[in-house]
């Protein structure tokens, strides 16, 4: 209904709520108090061997009553003491008659988190029709080469549940070097949040992270083919990925199901808003000391760069998303938030995007970015990177090749020497094959795809053979430094050079 009644003082009131407009907003006095409850006193001040046995009553801290005795300092009045920040919603002692919005927010946190245990255990322990990842995964251990890098994941995360290591050779190899790496990475290998909570929660959380290992696509092949010799075990996986991907979201890395990626991952870990920012943000640059993500969310979705709208590929993680932006966008044609409010949602905005993030721990990507350490990376080139100048040089002496061998014809060119022993024809073949081996090699360093041709591959090979010698080159020993006329200058009647 749009109107609502209540009596005060003899008189019906009625208010009609189809014409209002409310303005809502935090009063200067709410995040202080004059004085601070007892229990403050008696927390700070009367704790100890000193005051064993004592019973305080609230008329003792009185107008500075004890301060004297207990070496309090007894402070003006008017002074103010920050609100207690309360562990939880029943210390602040909230009465039924209103509700705050962290209320409903820590309500849902609850529920979400027990949900997501809930899935996790079912997706993994298995439940009705569905397999269950630990069981499909020993499957698919046993279908691997435990020699093979792929082997050696696989048994790591057994023995990240339990399991023991092979007993020798490079099977156990393999396994202890995906182990120790993941152990000695504590931002992968810890449990965090709901996880922490207890053993078998650990252990889910450890694995996957495990299984979000990088993988290269020799290792990604031998995954393939054994999903491919066992259907069922297939069907698991895939249905194990689309869930995890409703959850949380798309996948920021490729599954082992790509086979043109350089980057994928058995168990991918899923992207989000927040991380793609921070990707377009900084990459490799040097995030600023100042910089704050939520802030930042908070700007842009502000000024319209960033929508905060699931796309429809997103997972449940978006829409969560989606619904604390709505604290920032908050006004609307009933509703003026006024800016003390307004400050206080954007507060409990970051709040809330900490708490939902959580939930998701482990299957949010965790992006690297920045520059980090301050580390100088030098270009692994091993000659100027200017491939197409090495072309053009090498075209341009197949090109003089041609012409002299259509004007002097052959037997000419193989009459007359360049160098040492080397006749014309042979000295512009040479040349030819050096720059264009020069180019090759430019072009694979700067990691252009390329498919080489026998020729390619044999200037290539020339070229490197010639500048792992190069320093004792004679070519290279002599001062070539020239004065060279470009144009003279008749007014001042000068060689320009």
């Amino acid at each position: 209904m749009s109107k609502y009644t209540w009596g005060r003082d003899g008189y019906r009131c009625v208010v009609d709520r189809s014409k209002q407009a409310l303005r809502a907003e935090v009063q200067e006095q709410a995040n202080w108090q004059e004085r601070p409850p007892p229990e403050v006193f008696r927390d700070q001040y009367t704790e100890g061997p000193d005051f064993e046995g004592e019973d305080f009553e609230d008329e003792d801290f009185e107008d500075g009553a004890l301060g004297d005795e207990l070496c309090i300092d007894v402070l003006p009045d008017g002074f103010k003491y920050a609100a207690p920040l309360h562990s939880s919603v029943n210390a602040a002692r909230i009465t039924s008659r209103f509700t705050p919005l962290m209320a409903m927010a820590i309500k849902a946190k609850h529920f979400d988190d027990r949900l997501y245990i809930a899935m996790e255990e079912l997706l993994h322990d298995g439940a009705g029709e569905f397999e269950g990842l630990y069981a499909a995964f020993a499957r698919l251990r046993g279908l691997l080469d435990e020699a093979s890098k792929a082997g050696g994941l696989m048994n790591a995360a057994h023995h990240v549940c339990g399991g023991e290591f092979p007993e020798s050779g490079p099977a156990r190899l393999y396994a202890r070097r995906y182990y120790d790496k993941f152990e000695s990475d504590k931002k992968r290998s810890k449990p965090l949040g709901i996880y922490n909570e207890r053993g078998p929660l650990q252990k889910i959380f450890r694995h996957d992270r495990l299984l979000q290992e990088k993988l290269e696509q020799p290792e990604a092949a031998h995954f393939r083919a054994a999903l491919a010799s066992d259907p069922a075990l297939a069907a698991t996986y895939g249905r194990y990925l689309e869930i995890v991907s409703k959850l949380t979201g798309a996948f920021a890395h490729p599954s082992v199901y790509d086979e043109n990626a350089d980057d994928v991952r058995l168990l991918p870990p899923s992207d989000s808003l927040e991380n793609r920012l921070i990707k377009k943000l900084f990459g490799t640059r040097r995030i600023p000391e100042e910089f704050e993500l939520a802030e930042e969310l908070i700007t842009r979705i502000r000024d319209g760069r960033l929508d905060p709208g699931p796309n429809e590929d997103d997972g449940w993680y978006a829409h969560q998303f989606f619904a604390i932006a709505a604290l920032l966008e908050a006004s609307s044609e009933r509703l003026e938030i006024g800016p003390r409010y307004q400050s206080e949602l954007e507060t409990k905005f970051k709040a809330l995007f900490a708490l939902n993030r959580e939930t998701h721990v482990k299957q949010l990507e965790c992006p690297a970015a920045g520059a980090g350490y301050s580390i100088t990376i030098f270009p692994e080139v091993s000659l100027e990177p200017i491939p197409e100048y090495y072309a053009r040089v090498g075209s341009a002496y197949r090109f003089l090749l041609g012409e002299l061998r259509e004007l002097l014809g052959e037997a000419v060119l193989r009459s007359q020497t360049v160098l040492g022993n080397l006749c014309i024809e042979d000295g512009l073949l040479e040349m030819a094959a050096l720059f264009e081996g020069a180019a090759t090699a430019s072009r694979e360093e700067l990691g252009f795809p390329q498919q080489l041709s026998v020729e390619e591959r044999a200037a290539r090979a020339r070229f490197r053979s010639w500048q792992a010698g190069s320093a004792s080159d004679p070519a290279l020993l002599e001062d070539v430094r020239v004065a060279v006329p470009v144009f003279f200058d008749e007014e001042r009647e000068r060689v320009r050079i």
